[in-house]
């Protein structure tokens, strides 16, 4: 079904440049009806009330709320609304919606139905409640608010909604917790150290890379690594049926091409990458292309396509089966062949699977308050071509050495482990009754009480905390007289 986009502007051009044109019939606006905006005519939003069960409608403005109002006077109550269109509210909004049970991805969801997934396209449509419309927000906040005053404290409880990791974890810890009792899961694999804000919740680490970093802010912060994010994740597959879907496909090379975000544009010869990852096919039977959500319109996946290649996506990053059908495609995989930097690189080394990076001048369009980020987390010289420009598919103890504070292959913890970090941050945060500014005060207090551990549940949550805390944190103690 075809598209009209409500906004012909910043955010109207975004959501036009991810579908495509052919996708788009027209969009909606008053200040700019009768007019033609990137080569779609501009209707006048009256006309919405006979048009919408013809087209999807997507709201793709700021002032979304006065929109819906408008939409919803003239009998129009069917529509989407662009999920990243106002990081200050509607991601506040979407956040607490979450929380309270419901979990909804953005618009996009509809269209991964017509990428592959493997052999069973069937599982790509495995998105629980994910497919709920974005049409109201409950107002009603749930009774930890104070929790969530510090905006950045609230940007990072919102990192346990992505790709599913948080609900993985839990799952294997044998735990339930709402997203605000557990640890935050600090999704990706870093491999640079970028500046630190004070935080006031506990920390869900891969490896050590910025553990030292969050500590150089504030001592009284626990930062559990727990190692590669897929080791706790259930695959769609069991290892029998791996083993007879990849017998049947043969040797199969998964491409993960570099892809853009909401803030930065990564620009590369497409043509150019393409043609070599098909010169590197030529030694596989199978050729799988993972597409991120942002690239599945792009040049790079209609080419892939016209060569035979298979599309296959994990999904979004409110998906919370994302990481589920991202460790199947892994598994399904026997080597992977990239054009740039990305998590992809240290969640196939976790799963052994050889990576070799294809070298390529990418050009970087950011705005200026993301200049810094981008070059320090997209571009480092030790992740390309000391270790991973290879002419063979192995995985050498280099890489791992490299890549070993980044992603923490030896930090795997058991079930046992698992359920103790959570309880212990359960445990933290109920003492501080979920308030940020009692949380450095539940934390001395825990230590202090932990340390009397009688039982092996409580030494074994008295271990993990001082593996969480600084090594001198029993010195800045007694330095605050704690």
């Amino acid at each position: 079904m075809q598209k009209i986009l409500y906004g012909a502007g910043r955010y109207g051009s975004k959501v036009f440049s991810f579908y495509g044109a052919d996708k788009i019939y027209a969009f909606a606006d008053m200040n700019k009806a009768g007019e033609m905006y990137m080569g779609k005519p501009v209707i006048h939003p009256n006309k919405l009330v006979s048009l919408s069960k013809e087209y999807e409608l997507i709201i793709c403005v700021a002032a979304y709320e006065e929109v819906m109002a408008y939409l919803k006077e003239m009998g129009v109550v069917d529509f989407y609304i662009y999920p990243l269109i106002d990081k200050n509210n509607l991601r506040r909004n979407l956040f607490f919606h979450v929380i309270e049970g419901s979990i909804n991805d953005p618009v996009i969801v509809g269209e991964l139905k017509n990428l592959d997934f493997i052999e069973d396209s069937e599982l790509i449509n495995k998105y629980s409640a994910a497919r709920e419309k974005f049409i109201e927000f409950p107002r009603s906040y749930v009774d930890k608010t104070d929790f969530f005053e510090n905006t950045y404290n609230f940007g990072h409880f919102e990192e346990n909604l992505y790709y599913g990791q948080y609900s993985e974890m839990l799952s294997y810890a044998g735990r339930e917790l709402k997203i605000y009792e557990g640890p935050i899961v600090a999704h990706g694999y870093p491999i640079s150290t970028p500046a630190k804000k004070p935080l006031y919740c506990n920390l869900i680490l891969a490896g050590e890379i910025n553990k030292n970093s969050w500590h150089q802010h504030t001592k009284d912060l626990l930062c559990f690594e727990v190692g590669p994010y897929l080791n706790y994740a259930e695959g769609f597959y069991s290892k029998d049926d791996v083993l007879r879907l990849k017998s049947r496909q043969g040797r199969n090379l998964t491409v993960f091409p570099i892809h853009s975000t909401l803030d930065t544009k990564l620009i590369y010869d497409e043509k150019k990458f393409v043609t070599e990852v098909l010169k590197e096919a030529d030694k596989f039977d199978t050729l799988t292309i993972c597409s991120h959500h942002f690239t599945y319109n792009s040049e790079t996946t209609r080419l892939f396509k016209e060569n035979g290649a298979k599309i296959v996506t994990a999904g979004f990053i409110y998906d919370p089966s994302f990481i589920k059908r991202l460790k199947t495609i892994l598994e399904m995989s026997d080597s992977v062949v990239t054009n740039g930097y990305g998590s992809h690189i240290g969640h196939a080394l976790s799963l052994n699977k050889p990576v070799k990076l294809l070298e390529q001048e990418v050009a970087i369009e950011t705005p200026a308050e993301f200049s810094i980020y981008t070059k320090n987390y997209i571009t480092p010289k030790v992740a390309y071509e000391e270790v991973m420009c290879t002419d063979k598919y192995t995985i050498t103890q280099k890489q791992l050495d490299v890549y070993e504070p980044s992603v923490g292959f030896t930090k795997t913890k058991t079930k046992e482990e698992m359920a103790a970090i959570f309880d212990l941050s359960l445990r933290i945060i109920q003492n501080c009754d979920y308030k940020k500014s009692r949380y450095v005060d539940s934390i001395r207090q825990t230590y202090r009480d932990l340390q009397k551990a009688k039982t092996d549940e409580e030494k074994l949550q008295f271990r993990l905390m001082v593996e969480a805390l600084p090594v001198d944190y029993e010195d800045h103690l007694k330095k605050m007289g704690v």
